[in-house]
């Protein structure tokens, strides 16, 4: 009789603390995942007119706490019916907002997007704002072929993703080609998004050119460039489940 008592209670003492244990990984699992990044765009006013200030906010946030260490915060700015993006950068004001004023000079469609890299994560929200009395009402947002972004945060990849970026050596009385290879796992990395942003070194106008894929993994895109000298080039890849980016510098003689 004791003997079994003995075992009986030797099972539950086992049982309890493997229980504890699990409790134990389950709670360190969920201390060890951070936060997602939450960024909210706001306007003020909210019906602008040209030639009025407008100020625009990034509200960032981690877990209802402000995030006040972004390690970078841009606005990208563009009328729906230009290529050429306005790229501006601005700096923490307080309790985690992000600010800059700017003043649209013409009627028209606009798209901002908040580019916002913190503590490893990178979230990039869409606001889309009608400034005075356009004439025509522009696409649907979501369909906007000019630039596509994801309203949810996106990590950065884990280095299983390689990007390869080359272009043939011109001066800018030619047309030069752009190419990017892009592997997951060592094979090619088919039917992603691939655009390029290009600008000159404290150029506010960025130039953004949708690349095709001409192979597998392997996207291509022609662009004239409009002067001599250095010229940033940041290849931008995008699919359901991966936003990565690499920063190319290119020499045009």
């Amino acid at each position: 009789m004791n003997k079994k008592y003995w075992l009986l209670l030797l099972i539950v003492v086992i049982v309890g603390c493997n229980a504890d244990n699990n409790d134990d990984a389950s709670s360190q699992e969920s201390l060890d995942m951070p936060a997602i990044l939450e960024v909210e765009i706001k306007i003020s006013p909210e019906d602008p007119v040209p030639g009025e200030n407008v100020r625009v906010q990034a509200v960032v946030s981690q877990g209802g706490e402000p995030v006040e260490d972004a390690s970078e915060v841009k606005f990208e700015v563009w009328e729906m019916s230009e290529t050429e993006h306005e790229m501006i950068k601005v700096v923490h004001i307080i309790n985690g907002i992000y600010e800059m004023n700017k003043i649209f000079k013409e009627d028209g469609t606009y798209n901002i997007v908040a580019h916002v890299t913190a503590r490893d994560q990178h979230n990039m929200p869409k606001k889309e704002i009608l400034v005075g009395s356009p004439e025509e009402q522009s696409e649907d947002p979501k369909t906007d072929p000019t630039h596509s972004h994801d309203e949810h945060a996106h990590h950065h990849a884990d280095g299983n993703i390689v990007l390869e970026f080359s272009y043939e050596q011109v001066d800018n009385s030619q047309e030069a080609t752009l190419t990017a290879v892009a592997l997951l796992e060592n094979e090619p990395l088919e039917q992603a998004k691939v655009k390029f942003e290009i600008f000159k070194k404290d150029d506010t106008k960025h130039v953004f050119i949708d690349a095709i894929e001409r192979a597998r993994g392997t996207y291509e895109a022609k662009y004239g460039f409009p002067s001599k000298g250095e010229f940033i080039v940041i290849l931008h890849l995008q699919n359901e489940t991966i936003h990565e980016h690499t920063e190319h510098l290119m020499h045009i003689k």
